[in-house]
């Protein structure tokens, strides 16, 4: 297993990055680690976060040769269904836009930094993700 990155924990559980693909730890069970989703070969996954009710993992998908294209993807963890929420990747002007999940509100929604909507190359912007990926600002 290659570095371990971007960790992010609930309860006994650890989410982590390595090598491009995404990885559930149980310190509980005895330190079980699982591959959590299988992602396209040419796709990585560079972050990850537990909702705040620990039912879902949200995550930053990179594609493209250079990485060029990046959305947020949902992974279900009773169910293993990943879910693509944002389709930023074409509406950018800059060759590597970035966009990341930057947290949650008190109430459970998905909070994501892009400066894909940005007039201004290199300006983040805060947006409330539903559900059904409609942007908030």
């Amino acid at each position: 297993m290659s570095i371990l990155q971007n960790p992010d924990i609930r309860g006994s559980d650890i989410v982590f990055v390595s090598g491009g693909r995404l990885f559930l730890h149980n310190t509980g069970r005895g330190g079980s680690t699982q591959l959590l989703v299988s992602i396209p070969p040419n796709a990585l996954v560079t972050s990850a976060r537990f909702s705040p009710d620990g039912h879902h993992v949200y995550m930053r998908v990179t594609e493209g040769r250079s990485g060029e294209c990046a959305d947020i993807y949902r992974l279900s963890l009773s169910d293993g269904t990943l879910r693509r929420l944002t389709f930023l990747s074409g509406l950018s002007v800059s060759r590597r836009p970035f966009t990341d999940v930057a947290g949650f509100t008190a109430s459970g929604d998905v909070v994501i930094a892009t400066e894909t909507i940005s007039p201004f190359s290199g300006t983040q912007y805060l947006y409330r993700l539903s559900e059904h990926g409609s942007l908030e600002p």
